[in-house]
């Protein structure tokens, strides 16, 4: 039985977590664990027996597995918050007693799954938008073309992107210029859907952004390094992995360079390194703090992912980066990268997280290899619509699967 505890997942949980709201039955009342879930707290070691029940469809006895301890790691392992003892329950890690986090730290395994769902939607929001782009006949922006060469996908600095209502909604081009803001057709679905899904990402950043203050305020450098590594995967990670695929094998943790926070950040993603770890030996945490603050905005910053992807979501949940770095080691354990052309990169990439990711839309493939540029996507424009319509139907169904507290789109261009 202890081996197939691993076998469970986060949607098992949830399910579980569902069914306890239903009926709780006559569990008694825990001693000092509770699962935290939506804002609201569930006896651990009941949900944890339930999960067993949902995902193998046979009751476990209680007197077979432990609460305390052993329960709050079996829910720290898929993501979920614990409290112990009216605190905040964390692991302990690198030697550094964290067995509790500060007040204020909120942000929740459920908040994790809606910034994930919503930077996907952003990123389609942004193909909705192509619909009613004119492209300029002369080249307002420097190096996005015009006409039929605009560049739509994989811009210099995501400037296409920008310059959208889904982005920043102009690009400062120098020169006496300012800032210039492109040609759009009015269309009051889509810029619904646009201020709404903004405002969204803007309030759950903001959110996590406070948390890992918090963290690090309170001296839990660790967890707020990452916390940050999972924020960062999300805005950019699995774009530079999957769809750059600049990430390496088998490099050493002394190799990767601790001198730069953003190329810290960076390289220990593409390297696949254990986000638990923080050096601050080799950079103090005021710099940590400067880049938490100033480096937590979603649409400033690293926003190539927004406009190449790919749009690809957890299954059955959010998907921590400590649980990609597992499927990772796991995957590549004896393989080599050395001779791999980036078509056999990007393949082995989603490989690597076919048991834990759903790829919806794959840029280096039809038809969004097509629309590199305005003309492009002229010529298949019905095909992306199509894919639109494919995509937003599997994120409503997720948000509605998992209860999502985020509104249903349905406006689908053509």
């Amino acid at each position: 039985m202890p081996g197939r505890w691993s076998e469970i997942k986060q949607e098992h949980v949830i399910e579980a977590i569902r069914r306890y709201n239903e009926n709780p039955g006559d569990f008694a009342p825990p001693r000092n664990t509770y699962l935290v879930y939506d804002g609201k707290e569930y006896p651990a070691k009941a949900i944890r027996g339930m999960a067993y029940q949902v995902c193998f469809g046979e009751k476990v006895s209680h007197d077979d597995f432990n609460g305390g301890e052993q329960t709050a790691r079996f829910f720290d392992r898929l993501g979920f918050s614990v409290k112990k003892d009216g605190k905040k329950w964390t692991r302990r890690r690198n030697r550094r007693s964290v067995a509790t986090s500060p007040a204020g730290n909120t942000f929740s395994l459920l908040d994790w799954r809606k910034l994930e769902i919503e930077v996907q939607r952003i990123r389609l929001n942004y193909l909705k938008w192509f619909f009613n782009f004119a492209s300029p006949s002369d080249e307002i922006i420097p190096g996005l073309g015009c006409g039929e060469g605009y560049g739509l996908i994989e811009t210099h600095n995501a400037r296409s992107f920008s310059a959208f209502p889904c982005g920043l909604g102009s690009v400062y081009v120098g020169g006496g210029k300012g800032s210039l803001r492109m040609p759009f057709e009015p269309c009051s679905d889509l810029d619904t859907e646009t201020q709404l899904l903004k405002t969204s990402i803007a309030h759950l950043s903001r959110s996590a952004r406070a948390d890992m203050l918090s963290l690090l305020n309170g001296g839990d450098v660790a967890n707020a390094w990452s916390m940050l590594i999972d924020y960062w995967w999300i805005k950019l990670g699995m774009h530079e992995y999957a769809h750059d695929v600049t990430y390496e094998i088998g490099r050493e943790d002394e190799e990767i360079n601790k001198t730069d926070i953003r190329d810290y950040v960076v390289t220990t993603m593409l390297c696949g390194q254990s986000g638990r770890v923080f050096d601050e030996a080799r950079i103090d945490s005021d710099k940590l703090e400067r880049f938490i603050r100033h480096r937590s905005i979603w649409n400033r910053w690293a926003c190539c992912s927004f406009e190449c992807g790919p749009i690809v979501v957890g299954k059955g949940g959010f998907v921590s980066y400590e649980q990609i770095v597992d499927a990772r080691k796991a995957y590549f354990s004896g393989r080599s990268v050395s001779n791999a052309n980036e078509a056999e990169k990007r393949e082995m990439a989603r490989a690597s997280l076919s048991d834990t990711h759903e790829f919806l839309a794959v840029y280096s493939e039809e038809p969004l290899s097509l629309m590199k540029t305005y003309g492009g996507f002229h010529q298949h424009r019905a095909e992306l619509s199509a894919m639109i319509a494919d995509v937003q139907q599997k994120l409503n169904a997720i948000i509605e699967r998992e209860r999502l507290d985020l509104p249903v789109f349905t406006y689908v261009p053509e």
